[in-house]
């Protein structure tokens, strides 16, 4: 692996796809296997071999993973350590083997045929990724990051709500809305009114600071009819007009 950012490939001509899936105990833990995020998974990931997708799970403890899903996984990799100066981490990847009669794992480690020789290759050095991809990963990281603290903090103000009196409860779209796409600029964004989704994609653009197409702009809105958030209620609204208005 080089320095230098490869080119460009678009997603659906690579004859593999890998798949970072980040802090798994959070979405899909041991105690929370029953909910639909973890059904959907289940369903994922018995289908990853036959469409070429590489998944690689990371977790504090692999015990936090549910034990149906990691039946479907090939191997589990345990970090031993890490020398920072010389930017080299040593890791220990073990092929996982699941008993039906001991309904329990077994662990193998790796055996390399080498020279006509069988030799056994418990620990594997690997490199630190370089700066264009750990860069691009804290990003990620960051925003996934920000997005659920928005989230559990909405949740918070949801449960605090829940005693209010019925009059006095109204919906959340920080909890309703997907956090990770562009649907809170959007509700936010239309609270000032719009004139269509053309103009509409054009501030959203400039509200997240990248190019928004119509297209993509009108997916996001009907997901959003379909949780009660129509913006339709607010396009050239009365509402809308008395705000500009006021902070006129």
């Amino acid at each position: 692996m080089t320095g230098e950012r490869p080119e460009h490939i678009p997603l659906h001509k690579k004859k593999y796809k890998v798949i970072i899936f980040e802090e798994f105990q959070i979405g899909a833990n041991a105690q929370d296997w029953f909910s639909k995020l973890s059904k959907l998974l289940n369903m994922l990931l018995s289908t990853f071999r036959h469409q070429n997708f590489i998944l690689l799970v990371n977790a504090p403890f692999s015990d936090m993973i549910n034990s149906q899903a990691k039946r479907l996984f090939h191997m589990e990799i345990e970090m031993r350590n890490k020398n920072e100066k010389k930017g080299i981490a040593t890791i220990r990847p073990k092929i996982l083997q699941w008993c039906v009669r001991k309904k329990d794992f077994y662990y193998h480690t790796i055996f390399v045929i080498e020279n006509g020789q069988v030799v056994k290759t418990p620990f594997y050095k690997i490199k630190k990724p370089p700066a264009w991809m750990t860069e691009r990963y804290e990003e990620r990281k960051s925003a996934f990051t920000n997005a659920l603290n928005r989230r559990i903090e909405a949740e918070l103000e949801e449960f605090e709500k829940n005693n209010q009196p019925e009059s006095m409860k109204e919906k959340n779209y920080k909890i309703d809305l997907n956090p990770l796409s562009m649907q809170h600029d959007i509700w936010e964004e239309v609270q000032n009114g719009y004139k269509d989704l053309k103009e509409l994609s054009d501030r959203v653009g400039k509200r997240m600071g990248k190019h928004v197409s119509p297209q993509l702009l009108g997916r996001n809105v009907l997901s959003m009819r379909k949780k009660g958030y129509d913006i339709r209620i607010l396009k050239n609204s009365e509402n809308a007009e008395m705000k500009k208005h006021k902070s006129t």
